[in-house]
């Protein structure tokens, strides 16, 4: 298994952030790797937050929007992956419209 779907699924079994530091070191990687791979599970579709408090998967719209602006906001490195959540959050919301519409 790829290091980054075992990543994402660690993520996605934590209930809270974990610092980036902490996640590269338990899974012997750098942290210039590991940001890599969080950019390749963003392009890949998947809701890969961080701020202050670390890395978390989240569904939460409020909290994937709150990263994309700040994400615009620190600057041009930050432009394409607060795209991919911008486009994320899009997908997120059609789901559940469809999901409060009654037809899924």
């Amino acid at each position: 298994m790829e290091t980054k779907t075992i990543i994402l699924d660690y993520l996605k079994q934590q209930n809270a952030p974990i610092l980036r530091k902490d996640l590269a070191d338990m899974f012997h990687i750098s942290q210039r790797i590991l940001r890599g791979l969080l950019t390749e599970l963003r392009q890949n579709g998947f809701p890969i937050m961080s701020n202050d408090d670390g890395i978390s998967y989240t569904e939460n719209l409020d909290v994937i929007e709150a990263t994309e602006r700040r994400m615009r906001a620190t600057g041009l490195s930050n432009l394409v992956n607060a795209g991919h959540l911008r486009d994320i959050a899009k997908k997120i919301r059609d789901r559940q419209q469809i999901k409060i519409g009654g037809v899924a």
